[in-house]
């Protein structure tokens, strides 16, 4: 099927919309409705399918979209919040990642009936929790105190971690060599936390000069802030791949 790009684009916002409002309408999580409608109009009738219609535009749209929705989570992240709960988000990062991914690959072996490596690799990737299905819920649900703050930390410190965690297990399979991919690990976790702040500094101090000094106008703040994530973002991708979602 031959499909007209303008009428794709259209039916996806007008689609997207709608979702939106039907789950204001019935008061459930908007990211349930539009996970279903996504379904719907992509692998169950087959209607869109943006590996085909997007093509090579496909991975860089989602992870533009992701930095967006990670930076705008990161907003509304308080230090003192942080403070509060410490102690268990760094419980929920390091023994939770792990003892998550010892149950999810031991499920994926004994039910799936996967090999091994693959079910190692399965528990590795759905350890990640998901900042952009977390944060949506946590502004329908707005649960209050310290439950509250750990799941809005825990969700946005997971997704770098799990996607380290992925890429070692992954790396470690297909050499043979854990050691290696350890290596290979610490290496690249410090290229990217050492990059991502790098990048977090210039962009912020950037930001504030010209904010601070008015060589901004006030009605361009917003998509000065916008540009200028998207923009630290692809540096740091480029720079160093995965970095970009710590960075945001």
């Amino acid at each position: 099927m031959t499909h007209n790009l303008l009428l794709v684009f259209a039916i996806i916002i007008i689609l997207g919309v709608l979702s939106q409002w039907l789950a204001w309408r019935y008061r459930l999580p908007a990211i349930l409705i539009l996970i279903l409608v996504g379904l719907l109009i992509g692998p169950v009738t087959g209607y869109i399918n943006p590996e085909i219609i997007f093509k090579d535009l496909l991975i860089p749209f989602v992870s533009l979209g992701v930095a967006l929705i990670l930076f705008e989570g990161g907003m509304n992240l308080k230090i003192s919040e942080l403070n509060k709960v410490g102690n268990t988000i760094r419980r929920l990062v390091t023994t939770g990642v792990i003892v998550s991914w010892i149950l999810i690959s031991l499920s994926a072996l004994a039910v799936l009936g996967l090999s091994l490596e693959i079910s190692l690799v399965f528990g590795a990737i759905l350890v990640v929790t998901g900042p952009t299905v977390i944060l949506p819920l946590l502004s329908h649900v707005r649960p209050k105190g310290k439950v509250g703050y750990t799941l809005k930390w825990e969700g946005m410190f997971i997704d770098p971690i799990g996607a380290l965690l992925a890429t070692v297990v992954f790396e470690s399979i297909m050499t043979g060599c854990v050691q290696g991919a350890m290596a290979v690990f610490f290496l690249s976790i410090s290229r990217t936390v050492l990059i991502s702040l790098l990048l977090s500094l210039i962009a912020a101090s950037l930001i504030l000069i010209l904010i601070k000094k008015d060589w901004i106008p006030d009605f361009l703040d917003n998509p000065l802030t916008f540009a200028s994530v998207i923009a630290a973002f692809t540096i740091s991708n480029i720079a160093n791949a995965g970095s970009g979602t710590i960075f945001v």
